[in-house]
């Protein structure tokens, strides 16, 4: 579902996901929960190569802001899905930056 497998093979991968994959989120569609399912198990085949794995998710203000998802093509939201992306890019620079040994 996040492609990370496409990486397999990489030293680092930094997987950026629009749903939530580590919170239990039981609000959303059944649907979610089986993509999360098949996401973590991509995400754990890619950790179990021997990269180093950053993931990145969204905030709970994005979850609200698309309705657990079912929102996520709502031209609407774009002023506001763009202000809760940047929040989030500010808040995930340093471990990126870290796993990417920019310090």
């Amino acid at each position: 579902m996040l492609n990370a497998d496409l990486a397999m093979g990489a030293d680092i991968v930094i997987a950026v996901s629009c749903f939530p994959l580590t919170a239990h989120d039981k609000v959303g569609p059944a649907f979610f929960a089986a993509m999360n399912a098949a996401s973590r198990a991509e995400l754990d085949a890619v950790r179990g190569s021997g990269a180093t794995l950053v993931v990145i998710e969204p905030r709970p203000e994005f979850v609200v802001l698309t309705k657990h998802g079912t929102a996520m093509m709502d031209g609407n939201l774009i002023p506001e899905a763009y202000r809760l992306g940047q929040i989030t890019a500010d808040g995930e620079a340093e471990s990126v930056r870290r796993v990417w040994n920019l310090d």
